[in-house]
């Protein structure tokens, strides 16, 4: 893996987005104003990291849905890159961290 990252390496690129609704200003292409459920890019599309909102249907299926914008973002990052650690907002809630996010896989644990 560390040799992906060297001086010779090709470009390496994250797109990022945040917004409450994914916007795609693509005039050309219909399928993001039809109803169908097949992608609208190519299959080889690289990943997205979307933090809000994502499409209901797969039209961008490699984006990957992310905690909604919200002004910790930053910090937590920069807590990250000090610390390497998950910052306490995005750990798991439970009764020493109230204001953790719950996980799909923890709905109906009866510790909290």
């Amino acid at each position: 893996f560390p040799d992906r990252f060297t001086p010779d390496s090709p470009e390496f690129v994250v797109p990022i987005a945040s917004m409450d609704y994914p916007q795609v200003q693509d005039r050309e292409n219909d399928c993001f104003m039809n109803d169908e459920s097949k992608p609208c890019v190519p299959e080889d599309f690289p990943p997205i990291l979307q933090f809000g909102s994502v499409f209901k249907l797969p039209k961008i299926p490699s984006t990957i849905a992310m905690p909604m914008p919200e002004k910790n973002h930053l910090g937590c990052f920069h807590h990250w890159l000090h610390e390497h650690e998950v910052c306490k907002l995005y750990k798991e809630k439970h009764p020493i961290n109230p204001n953790g996010l719950v996980f799909g896989e923890t709905i109906g644990k009866t510790s909290w």
